[in-house]
């Protein structure tokens, strides 16, 4: 038997089939009140703890991209392509339903708009406690789901839906702050401080580890492609959108809002456990502390074979993910055997 414990602070009233209901997160525990160790939640609990105890307070945001399709023809809304406009861009109406939702429900939006694919948008929440964030994007992706039920659409989160067109991406971005709330990946001159460029060298080492836990698809695979800035190659740069991990470019004007960017995630897994594992894997890099090496310019889209050789890469099959989770000594440091021995028979049922 499992226990469900609410999360007060977070209850919220919310309309569901025309009805008022209440919305409360929950965390999963046994008899004796421990924590259930498959509960995503609680995991990424652990993790921000982590973070306290070292002294950093984690602020994340995620990027949801997702597409909506007609519910009976299963044809993309649009033809539309990034930023469009109205007539083309016909998800104007779903994305003014989305923010009133969201807005509702306490959760704020940095941006909302088109994207690159036909009939493919993007919501990018504003930056919260490392928690909150993971349960934004989750109850935002319930959110959407209902809207477009309701508007006759099917909204789709897979990674890759359609070939050859641009998959949906979960970008996450991280900012760590001391007690003063200062950001500690700024080092007051525009520049990258020795505790971010540990927490990337981190991203970096561990990179192989988060891919195994988040991609919980096939499509994971196929959506992991330079060209469409959906990134291969282990590596980060400043700037770069091609690069595995991304700085935004830093000013004098912008440096307390330095933040780390980690492109690769998607939603086909859990939010909590993806927002888990690169959080424990920076603050991983810093406990370390080794610096991450030079920042790159490449594109990573046009590398030739030779220069691709230079590259680690993320796994890109489902039997390579088994092997990472197999046998990394990380991943069951941050999530537990149990939640590791789950995501194995979820891997291994992709083979069937």
């Amino acid at each position: 038997d499992v226990n469900l414990f609410p999360d007060t602070d977070q209850l919220k009233p919310i309309i569901v089939d025309g009805q008022t209901v209440g919305f409360v997160w929950c965390e999963i525990r046994d008899n004796m009140g421990n924590p259930h160790p498959c509960c995503p939640r609680a995991i990424m609990k652990s993790v921000c703890k982590t973070g306290k105890d070292m002294g950093y307070h984690a602020e994340m945001f995620g990027e949801l991209e997702f597409y909506l399709f007609d519910k009976h023809t299963g044809e993309p809304q649009d033809n539309a392509g990034y930023l469009s406009v109205a007539p083309m861009d016909k998800g104007g109406r779903f994305r003014h339903a989305l923010s009133d939702a969201l807005d509702e429900q306490g959760i704020e939006i940095r941006r909302i708009h088109h994207e690159c694919g036909p009939g493919q948008n993007e919501v990018e929440l504003e930056f919260a406690d490392a928690l909150v964030n993971a349960d934004n994007q989750q109850k935002s992706i319930w959110i959407q789901h209902m809207i477009a039920e309701e508007m006759g659409l099917t909204c789709d989160f897979n990674p890759k839906p359609r070939l050859p067109i641009a998959g949906n991406g979960l970008h996450q971005h991280t900012i760590l702050r001391d007690a003063e709330g200062r950001n500690m990946f700024s080092d007051g001159n525009a520049g990258i401080s020795h505790v971010g460029k540990c927490y990337i060298q981190g991203l970096l080492k561990y990179a192989r580890d988060i891919t195994a836990v988040f991609a919980m698809n096939k499509q994971s695979f196929e959506r992991l492609d330079p060209k469409h800035e959906a990134p291969l190659f282990i590596a980060w740069g400043l700037g770069n959108r091609s690069a595995l991990v991304r700085v935004p470019v830093i000013t004098r004007e912008n440096q307390e809002n330095t933040r780390i960017e980690f492109r690769a995630g998607d939603a086909s897994g859990s939010p909590h456990l993806l927002c888990a594992m690169i959080l424990a894997a920076g603050l991983q890099g810093i406990k370390e502390g080794e610096e991450c090496g030079p920042s790159s310019s490449v594109n990573f889209g046009h590398l030739t074979d030779a220069e691709a050789a230079e590259y680690r890469l993320l796994p890109n099959t489902t039997e390579q993910c088994l092997e990472v989770l197999r046998t990394s000594t990380f991943v069951r440091e941050v999530l537990g055997q149990p939640a590791v021995d789950f995501l194995i028979r979820h891997q291994e049922s992709l083979r069937e």
